[in-house]
C-alpha cells in the first residue's frame, strides 16, 4: 500500500519511547525489588529505570513470525543519550541515536541515512527499536487493566524475576506479560498478548546489565560501516503549488473508545509525501495509538481498510479528501473505531435532526463508532452539498441517509470491509 508503509514507518518513529522521562540516576538508584512491593509500583520502578539508567544487553525479538537477534547500548548521562542499536547477523545493519540525531547504517546499500527529526513525543531517556516501544505504566492504568503478580521464576540470563500480568478490561487493549528482574527491576522478558491470549510480540533479553560507564568507543559504529555514502534524510523542499499540509488543530476525533483520550497534536513528516501529515497521538495511559492524516497528493490512489506491521494494527480510511490512518499495537476494532467517522450534517432548530439524532445514538453505541454532529450552515461546501436535505448521515465520506434514519445502510457502512 502506497500510503500505509511510510505511516507505519511514521508510527515507529513517534512512539518509540513511551517511556516517563525523568533525571539521570546515580549507580546507587539501583536496589534490589523489595519483597512486598505492588506489581503496580514494580511497573512504574521499571518504566523509570528505563529512562533514567544506562545498560547493555543483547535481546531476541519475535514478532510476525520473524525473530531478531539484536544488541543494544544505551548511555544516558548529564549530557544526554547515546545509544547504539545493532541487528546481529546479515546484513548487520545499525542504529545510533545522539539526540536528535539518528544515523541508520545500511551495509547491504553501502548508505548511511541520517535525520534530525524530533521524535514526536518521545521522552528524553527513551530506547530505540522495540525496547523504547515498551509503555510506560503510569499510576491509573488499573482502570482499564487487571494487574496481578503471577509468581516469580528464574529468567533466561539465570536471575530471579517477579513476572506480572496487565490483562485489559475490554477488547480494544493488548495485555502484556512481563518478568521484572528483581535486583535491577529492567524487563527480562515481555509478552504482548491479544484477546485471545495469543502472544503477537515477544521480547527476551538473553544477556543484561546496568553500567554505570559507558566508553564513546561503545557508542561508535562498527569498523566495517564506515566510509559509506550519507544520505540526509528530513523535510522535502515544498514543490511550487506544492500540497499545504493539514492542519493538525482542525481535526478531532469525536468520540474515542473508552478510557483513550488525545494526548497530543504536531505535524510530522511521512516518506515520500511532498506535505506533512497532521499527527494526534491518543492513548488510554498504557496503549498508544497514532493518528495521522495526510491531503492526498494528485495521482495518488487514495486506500481504505486493516493493515498490519508486527504487532501493529492500522485501519485506513479517507474523510474530506484526506487519508487518515491510525495505528497502534492494539487490538484492530480499536484502530478502526479511532479512524472510521461518522458525521451528521444538522442545523439549528431543526426538530428533525433531533429526532435522527436520537435514533442513530443506540446504533453508534453498539458498533463503537465515533459520530459527530456538523452545522451546515457553517460550512459552505456541505451547504452547497446537501441544502435543504438535512439531517444527512456520512459514514467514512459516504452519505447513508438523509432526512430519516435508514439504519440498515447505517450498519451495512459500518461494517469492518
Amino acid at each position: 500500500m502506497p500510503f500505509l508503509a511510510p505511516v507505519l514507518a511514521g508510527f515507529l518513529a513517534a512512539v518509540a519511547g513511551t517511556v516517563v522521562a525523568a533525571p539521570p540516576a546515580s549507580p546507587a538508584a539501583a536496589s534490589t525489588v523489595p519483597a512486598d512491593e505492588s506489581p503496580q509500583a514494580l511497573l512504574q520502578r521499571m518504566s523509570r529505570t528505563l529512562a533514567t539508567r544506562s545498560y547493555d544487553g543483547e535481546f531476541l525479538h519475535l514478532s510476525g513470525g520473524r525473530i531478531e537477534r539484536l544488541q543494544v547500548v544505551h548511555r544516558r548521562d548529564a549530557r544526554g543519550v547515546v545509544e547504539r542499536l545493532r541487528v546481529m547477523g546479515e546484513p548487520g545493519r545499525e542504529v545510533i541515536r545522539q539526540g536528535e540525531e539518528l544515523r541508520v547504517y545500511l551495509p547491504d546499500e553501502r548508505r548511511v541515512l541520517v535525520d534530525r527529526a524530533p521524535r514526536p513525543g518521545a521522552a528524553e531517556g527513551a530506547a530505540l527499536g522495540p525496547l523504547g516501544r515498551l509503555p510506560a505504566f503510569d499510576a491509573g492504568i488499573d482502570r482499564h487493566y487487571h494487574i496481578v503478580l503471577e509468581g516469580r521464576e528464574t529468567s533466561i540470563i539465570g536471575r530471579p524475576a517477579r513476572v506480572i500480568l496487565v490483562r485489559p478490561r475490554d477488547g480494544y487493549r493488548l495485555g502484556y506479560r512481563l518478568w521484572i528482574d528483581e535486583r535491577t527491576a529492567m524487563p527480562t522478558r515481555t509478552d504482548l498478548f491479544d484477546a485471545e491470549g495469543r502472544v503477537v510480540e515477544q521480547l527476551v533479553f538473553t544477556a543484561l546489565r546496568l553500567r554505570s560507564h559507558i566508553d564513546d568507543a561503545e557508542l561508535q559504529p562498527s569498523p566495517g560501516l564506515r566510509g559509506f555514502a550519507v544520505v540526509q534524510q528530513g523535510p522535502p523542499p515544498p514543490p511550487p503549488g506544492g500540497i499545504a499540509p493539514a492542519p493538525a488543530g482542525r481535526w478531532g476525533l469525536a468520540r474515542l473508545p473508552p478510557g483513550f483520550r488525545i494526548a497530543r497534536r504536531g505535524l510530522q513528516w511521512l516518506p515520500g509525501n511532498p506535505a506533512p501529515a497532521a499527527h494526534l497521538v491518543v492513548t488510554d495511559g498504557l496503549a498508544t495509538v497514532s493518528v495521522f492524516v495526510q491531503r492526498t497528493p494528485p495521482g495518488r490512489r487514495q486506500i481504505e481498510g486493516p493493515g498490519r506491521l508486527g504487532a501493529a494494527s492500522a485501519y485506513s480510511t479517507v474523510v474530506d479528501g484526506h487519508q487518515v490512518t491510525a495505528v497502534g499495537e492494539v487490538p484492530a476494532r480499536t484502530v478502526e473505531a479511532i479512524a472510521r467517522q461518522v458525521v451528521v450534517w444538522s442545523r439549528a432548530d431543526c426538530p428533525l435532526c433531533d429526532e435522527l439524532l436520537e435514533a442513530l445514538a443506540p446504533l453508534l453505541a453498539a458498533h463503537g463508532a465515533p459520530g459527530e454532529v456538523r452545522d451546515v450552515d457553517a460550512d459552505p461546501a456541505a451547504l452547497r452539498r446537501y441544502g435543504h436535505k438535512v439531517p444527512v448521515v456520512e459514514v467514512d465520506g459516504l452519505v447513508a441517509c438523509h432526512g430519516h434514519l435508514d439504519a440498515a445502510e447505517v450498519e451495512r457502512l459500518l461494517r469492518p470491509r
